[in-house]
């Protein structure tokens, strides 16, 4: 997962490195269950040189032989060698519906049975740079989803659960190089016992490790060690902690920081499983930037753990992750630094994903569906703002034990298989009284563009007291209009109502139509009334900027 950084603006993009495989398409049904790779990086000639060894086991009835994918955004690599014991290979065989795939297609003698195993060696290279698949002067990186290192194809094409076996990667690199890869390691060779799916970035590393209460922060950087780094490295730890509380526990063995040159990379920051990747200016934060950082830690959950697909897969990766950050500057910061950044982001993330933004974004005729986000211009600055928004509103909703609770399901029932925005839906009315009425509020925030606007008005309306020396008792009418298009949502909202005696009420309406009115009694005359307080659901407010067309 990257966040893309346009004039030093971080910016979340999801990236959906999976495709559907067409129904032609041979060799699927094996897995991946151990890899060794060799990685050899030549800086002068800015190219990768790649060789390994894979053992596959063959998990549906029978099949010919696998077949061995390399990349998705482009054809930056291809085969050079490869072989199997008693097989024929095919080299760098079109993917059908694919132009950027090359396979490897391994022929065996004899159809092979459930539950067979077979190893194949194979050597490739890099022939093209990508985002995420590059060299320069001083780094080289690879994340997975460019799918840089042969992974077998399955019917739900490249996931991360595909690519994902222990095994050991060891680096061949430049004199004063040093790597940062998935596990642990000695020297340049670095072993993973659990399967992950494999990134790296290396470069003229120092290594700085800061000790965080337990936990210790490895921070790869291509200078001095700057001021902030041990304050990165122990907000990041806090914040790591503040989400195991909500999502259970970190689900690697290890976690580093690695910097990337401010001109090799568009992105601000690239989560892997186990490291994240960020630019020179992510360091400058004064006590780290939380947002950024712990976004990142959170696609260790959500984009890493647990891949996605469908439409509005974004919802269960990149919202997600936004709201990670939420929870981490809750923990961290408090509950008014989070209503601050629900609403307005904060100085070195991106302006655009809060409520502030997705206003913005509504305004600009870019707005679009949760439940169908894809990869439109703005589609992943909606899973970061509203979307970060229908969670927030559905934890307030739920409540934290049955919103978490369904979280943690998610987590556990789809860590070997992709989940949907329905398995998503699913796991919270799981998760809910059977009259609760969350079906209506999910489909409301998911199904439709656009979000409430409100003219809200109320009166202070006088009573007779009961005698002479009491004070008059006190009422207010309360007008709510709906002006955004389409049906009016179904909104239950808080009204704080402050009296003369200094004292308040919390009390909560019922909105269901396109206007209602509501009578309020209280004990004394009300001199000041509020409408959703708290922020708990996401209004127009003046302070977001002009209304949105045609809600005036």
């Amino acid at each position: 997962m990257t966040c893309l950084a346009p004039a030093c603006i971080a910016l979340a993009l999801a990236l959906a490195p999976s495709k559907p495989l067409p129904d032609t398409v041979e060799g699927s049904g094996w897995k991946l269950i151990h890899l060794d790779l060799d990685v050899t990086v030549r800086q002068r000639e800015r190219r990768l040189r790649f060789s390994g060894r894979a053992r596959l086991r063959l998990e549906s009835d029978s099949s010919a032989g696998p077949a061995l994918s390399l990349n998705t955004r482009g054809p930056f690599l291809r085969y050079t060698r490869a072989a199997a014991a008693g097989a024929s290979v095919r080299l760098n065989t079109a993917m059908p519906g694919d132009s950027a795939v090359r396979l490897l297609r391994i022929r065996l003698p004899r159809p092979a049975r459930r539950g067979a195993e077979l190893e194949a060696s194979f050597e490739y290279e890099m022939v093209g740079a990508s985002s995420q698949l590059l060299v320069g002067d001083s780094i080289a990186l690879a994340s997975w989803v460019e799918n840089w290192y042969p992974t077998p194809v399955t019917e739900d094409g490249y996931t991360q659960t595909a690519a994902s076996a222990p095994g050991v990667t060891r680096f061949h690199l430049p004199k004063g190089w040093r790597a940062v890869s998935n596990g642990t390691a000695e020297a340049d060779i670095w072993t993973v016992t659990q399967p992950v799916a494999r990134s790296f970035a290396a470069g003229p590393f120092t290594v700085a490790r800061e000790s965080a209460g337990d936990r210790v922060v490895s921070m790869f950087l291509l200078g001095a060690e700057p001021a902030s780094a041990k304050d990165q490295a122990h907000t990041l730890s806090r914040a790591i902690t503040a989400m195991e509380t909500r999502f259970g526990p970190y689900p690697y063995d290890g976690y580093a920081v690695a910097e990337v040159p401010e001109s090799s990379v568009t992105w601000a920051a690239s989560s892997e499983q186990g490291f994240i990747m960020a630019r020179t200016s992510m360091f400058d934060a004064p006590g780290g930037n939380l947002p950024l950082f712990a976004h990142e830690a959170a696609h260790s959950w959500w984009g890493n753990t647990v891949n996605t697909t469908g439409p509005g897969s974004r919802m269960g990766s990149e919202a997600l992750a936004q709201y990670g950050a939420v929870l981490a500057i809750e923990a961290l910061e408090g509950k008014a630094a989070v209503r601050d950044f629900l609403d307005f982001s904060r100085p070195g993330y991106n302006p655009l994903q809060c409520a502030l933004g997705y206003f913005h974004i509504w305004r600009e005729g870019e707005d679009v569906a949760l439940s169908a986000l894809e990869d439109g211009p703005s589609d992943h600055n909606l899973s970061d703002s509203k979307g970060m928004w229908f969670y927030h509103m559905t934890r307030a909703r739920l409540g934290d034990a049955p919103f978490f609770g369904a979280l943690r399901r998610l987590l556990a029932d789809f860590s070997t298989r992709p989940m949907s925005v329905p398995d998503i839906r699913a796991a919270f009315l799981a998760a809910a009284p059977a009259d609760s009425g969350l079906a209506g509020f999910l489909d409301q925030w998911l199904s439709r563009t656009g979000a409430p606007v409100l003219d809200v008005e109320w009166w202070s309306l006088r009573r007779e007291a009961a005698s002479r020396k009491e004070e008059p008792a006190g009422a207010a009418e309360l007008r709510i209009r709906q002006r955004q298009p389409g049906e009016p949502y179904a909104l239950d909202l808080e009204v704080l109502v402050t009296l003369r005696d200094s004292s308040t009420v919390l009390d909560t309406v019922r909105v269901r139509g396109r206007e209602e009115t509501f009578q309020l009694e209280f004990p004394h005359r009300p001199i000041d009334l509020q409408v959703d307080p708290s922020q708990r659901v996401l209004l127009w407010r003046p302070k977001y900027g002009p209304r949105p067309p045609g809600t005036d």
